[in-house]
């Protein structure tokens, strides 16, 4: 069963993710059928006797704790520009559209 898609479909995501494509819709839809088409070829591999992975490699993180200096985050928190009840205070980066428009 081949996934399709259209002009349409790309438009739309493109408006979703905000990606002003400038008249490229139809050299992303190429790709995009290109895409799909590989995944559809996934299908039809043998998998059977196969254990799934989670990632492609069967490596383990050996990284160590992280080691607190108390010290050094005093001084952060002091020499940051204003905090709240020890936690740092930054301007905000989402806005609520319906309020601000």
């Amino acid at each position: 069963m081949a996934i399709a898609i259209n002009k349409e479909d790309i438009q739309r995501l493109a408006e979703l993710s905000r990606i002003d494509l400038q008249g490229k819709e139809e050299k992303l839809l190429i790709d995009a059928e290109k895409i799909l088409g590989y995944f559809e070829e996934l299908t039809q591999v043998d998998t059977d006797g196969i254990s799934p992975m989670a990632g492609a490699t069967n490596m383990v993180n050996i990284a160590s704790a992280d080691d607190v200096n108390e010290e050094l985050v005093q001084k952060g928190i002091e020499s940051f520009p204003e905090s709240v009840k020890g936690c740092l205070k930054v301007p905000g980066v989402m806005r609520d559209i319906k309020q601000n428009g």
